[in-house]
């Protein structure tokens, strides 16, 4: 229940916060030069990186839970957390070279598809 109840704050915490970053007109990828704010593209990867993370992890633990009856709960946190971390990191790195211009979201995201897919099955 602790796993649950940190996942969920966790996701909120960092989904008020990206909300308000949002919001805030000095809060660009750009600075006033045309160069790119590295801490503010930090941040917003952080938060990013934090809420998809909770949010994957938390369909993954109650999928697990539901169609798993049978394991314990340190294996299905465990299970939760290398589903997730894989699916973000990958969803990230899209992200990022999307962001460089190197590949397109359609590629980055078939590409990935198929990586994971590959990645379960083998």
């Amino acid at each position: 229940m602790k796993y649950v109840v940190t996942l969920i704050s966790v996701l909120g915490i960092s989904v008020a916060f990206l909300y308000f970053l949002f919001n805030n007109p000095s809060f660009l990828p750009e600075n006033s030069v045309g160069e790119i704010s590295w801490l503010n593209v930090g941040v917003f990867l952080f938060l990013l990186f934090t809420s998809l993370f909770s949010v994957i992890s938390l369909v993954v633990f109650g999928i697990v839970t539901f169609f798993r009856k049978n394991l314990s709960r340190r294996s299905r946190i465990f299970i939760s957390s290398k589903v997730a971390i894989l699916f973000t990191v990958g969803l990230l790195l899209v992200f990022l070279l999307n962001f460089f211009h190197v590949l397109d979201w359609i590629w980055g995201v078939s590409i990935l598809l198929v990586v994971l897919i590959a990645s379960f099955v083998i």
